[in-house]
């Protein structure tokens, strides 16, 4: 299963780019993060446990985050718990429109439907334009 989301984000490309790059801000920004763990961390990869709240349930999960500056795209594969086979890819791109305003695409596979995921997606999308927003201010 593909599924997608894609959002108007008014702020330059990079901004978008370097929040969603930026794990660290994420259990600040994201209202359902609990924490962030680094197992490995480097300049393009990092393994990570991630950890948010579903329906106020405590879950998390292992994800290999890889950035990839030259494409501006953000990448995630996951690798162990409930979310086992996700990717997860964040791609801020011009949403064709006026100057300053960029679309944001956010893609997730898995092999099993859930519209909790998609739901969760969701709340990442608006968390992250947000701050891409108010950063470009």
């Amino acid at each position: 299963m593909h599924t997608a989301n894609s959002i108007i984000i008014r702020a330059p490309k990079d901004a978008i780019f370097e929040t969603a790059a930026n794990l660290e801000l994420w259990p600040k920004i994201l209202p359902h993060y609990r924490y962030i763990r680094y197992l490995e961390r480097g300049a393009d990869r990092n393994l990570v446990v991630m950890a948010a709240r579903r329906w106020g349930l405590p879950i998390s999960w292992t994800s290999e985050q890889t950035i990839d500056r030259d494409r501006c795209e953000v990448r995630f594969h996951h690798l162990k718990a409930w979310t086992k086979g996700m990717d997860v890819s964040v791609v801020p791109g011009n949403a064709g429109r006026r100057p300053g305003r960029d679309r944001a695409r956010v893609a997730f596979s898995d092999s099993v439907a859930r519209a909790d995921r998609r739901t969760a997606h969701q709340q990442t999308d608006s968390s992250i334009r947000s701050r891409a927003e108010r950063c470009a201010g």
